[in-house]
């Protein structure tokens, strides 16, 4: 997640224990993270936004699923 080598990481960490070395990884993956977490307050925030999203998504998967479970239903010989 730093792009740091995995050397460089052991060659810090060798002469501590674990403690250290999982506070870091944890900086490590909270700031990783932070992008994601900063767009889903975005997301949250704007509800009506939010739903209408949702909303296009889900018509825009059910027009591809239908299109797939036709074929499927073709296949193995069911009516559709």
């Amino acid at each position: 997640m730093t792009g740091r080598a995995v050397d460089d990481i052991e060659s810090e960490f060798a002469e501590t224990g674990y403690g250290p070395f999982k506070e870091s990884v944890a900086e490590a993956v909270v700031e990783f993270l932070a992008p994601v977490r900063e767009r889903y307050t975005v997301a949250v925030g704007d509800r009506a936004a939010l739903e209408a999203t949702l909303v296009a998504g889900a018509d825009k998967a059910r027009e591809i699923a239908s299109g797939v479970l036709a074929r499927a239903r073709r296949a193995v010989g069911l009516l559709s």
